[in-house]
């Protein structure tokens, strides 16, 4: 247990943890830059059973969690669980974790939920349970862990041995990279039983920083750990439908609590990695195709080359990541160009007319001027274009903006209070129109 000085709570976890003098359990509590006051209070509490409790003490606050991971190696521990000083620890959940252990004795971890208390103590009926209990295989904890921490760590028993000396010097992500690294090690059981009452307050870490600031503490850690070694390894270990349906679940539930910006950097690790370790071509292809339709990239047939740099070598001809259907009575420019982007196996089919023929029900409609004669392969681009366009009209995708149209809307919103009220009003009723 680690204490910073939380002493109206400091009795209570004590207290519990008393009730585990009986087990072979040592105590190893490390005081964290806390006040005098503290120091004595948890030197009393050591006198209780000195053989078991060990206590070191920072004589200033140091936040990086790896630190006192590296306190937990250098003392052997075997197996270990790190309650906060605001918790309270179960005695009953030693007995489960037992039970866990000796079912399958080669697990690295065992998961317990936990029982939410306010700040009284008074506990409140709501119960977290691990994130990963809610995922089947290895493949679909491994993505949920990249989208949310599969464990709750004061009531996550890990094997130490299981876990590097060395991890990252992080505050706000260290049990999200431990998690992981445990997903990475081995089996980690996930129980409804409950490990620790976990007491929610206004002191509490996770309320003292905005989630910007966790969400990039957390961006830069997991994505260091998508590209090391063990994960690659584990990456390695993957059949290449395991890949593909690893990918899937990543670009459904996004990284970082599926969020578009922290999450892209640890999704190009992680595609650059299965990329590499693909057996076929043809799954390479298919990891770049689904890859850039997710940031809403058109692929049209061929163009998956670009984003792919690995053995076997790549197939003479490899469908896009879309399929465009020509309707009834398009111009022969634009249907030859259709079959540039023409993919069978591709998710994501739209048709598309032209001033040539009828307009189906859904259809985009292309500016068959704008093309070229017996050049399909531009006109394949050009038609690429004008579906992207349509679709970030419509909302379907972002829309991304050149730096020029950036300067036009600052100036828009610089002047914008300054404009006389019939250009005002009538900007109004012309974005209205569109």
């Amino acid at each position: 247990m680690v204490t910073k000085g939380r002493e109206k709570f400091l009795d209570q976890i004590l207290n519990s943890f008393e009730q585990l003098f009986q087990l072979d359990v040592d105590f190893l509590i490390i005081d964290n830059g806390a006040p005098h006051s503290i120091g004595v209070k948890l030197k009393s509490w050591q006198s209780k059973n000195p053989n078991r409790i060990k206590i070191l003490r920072f004589e200033v606050n140091d936040s990086r969690q790896s630190t006192y991971w590296e306190m937990l190696k250098e003392n052997n521990v075997d197996w270990v669980v790190c309650p906060s000083d605001d918790d309270e620890i179960r005695f009953e959940i030693i007995a489960d974790w037992e039970k866990a252990l000796n079912q399958n004795p080669d697990i690295v971890g065992f998961a317990a939920s936990a029982a939410i208390m306010n700040e009284n103590g008074i506990l409140t009926g709501e119960i977290i349970s691990p994130s990963a209990k809610r995922y089947k295989t290895p493949i679909e904890q491994m993505a949920g862990g990249f989208y949310e921490p599969p464990f709750h760590w004061p009531c996550l028993f890990i094997r130490a041995s299981s876990l590097p000396a060395i991890t990252p010097n992080s505050r706000y992500a260290f049990d999200w990279l431990l998690s992981l690294r445990l997903l990475i090690a081995g089996t980690v059981v996930t129980s409804e039983s409950i490990g620790v009452n976990y007491r929610v307050h206004p002191q509490q870490e996770s309320f003292l920083a905005p989630l910007r600031r966790k969400y990039f503490e957390a961006h830069i850690w997991i994505n260091d750990l998508a590209n090391s070694a063990d994960f690659i390894e584990w990456v390695q270990s993957l059949s290449d439908p395991e890949r593909v349906r690893f990918w899937d679940l990543l670009l459904k539930s996004l990284p970082i609590y599926g969020d578009s910006d922290f999450s892209r950097p640890i999704l190009n690790t992680i595609y650059m990695n299965l990329v590499k370790t693909s057996d076929s071509a043809q799954t390479a292809i298919m990891l770049a195709n689904r890859y850039a339709f997710s940031t809403g990239v058109l692929l049209k047939n061929g163009e998956a080359k670009n984003l792919i740099s690995q053995l076997p070598p790549l197939l003479n001809s490899m469908e896009g990541n879309i399929n465009v259907l020509p309707a009834p009575n398009v111009c022969g420019r634009v249907k030859f160009a259709c079959g540039e982007i023409s993919s069978e196996s591709a998710i994501h089919h739209y048709r598309v007319s032209c001033i040539h023929s009828e307009k189906p029900a859904g259809a985009i409609e292309i500016d068959c001027n704008t093309l070229h004669e017996n050049l399909n392969e531009i006109n394949a681009d050009l038609i690429v274009s004008q579906i992207t366009e349509y679709l970030e009209k419509s909302g379907a995708l972002s829309l991304l903006i050149t730096s020029g149209e950036k300067i036009l809307i600052q100036t828009f919103r610089k002047w914008k209070n300054r404009m006389p009220k019939f250009l005002r009003t009538y900007l109004r009723a012309l974005k209205s129109k569109n």
